[in-house]
């Protein structure tokens, strides 16, 4: 039986190591400001792919399925 709840925290690990690439790109970019752009650029990129997609999948499969089902308990 796959266990969903088990499913959303996998994909939480997931999504949160693609954050990772954006701390490290933040982080690049308070250090050294617009020098820091071109580095920066393709973490900010990848990071707003993921936010468009994988995000907003699950976003809506917490919000259609687990919340509701946490509000009626």
């Amino acid at each position: 039986m796959n266990d969903p709840i088990k499913h959303l925290l996998n994909e939480h690990v997931a999504i949160m190591a693609q954050v990772a690439g954006l701390r490290a790109a933040v982080a690049d970019l308070r250090a050294y400001g617009d020098e820091a752009l071109d580095r920066a650029r393709p973490a900010l990129q990848a990071v707003g792919r993921m936010m468009a997609t994988r995000l907003l999948r699950h976003a809506r499969k917490e919000d259609e399925a687990l919340f509701p089902a946490v509000e009626a308990v």
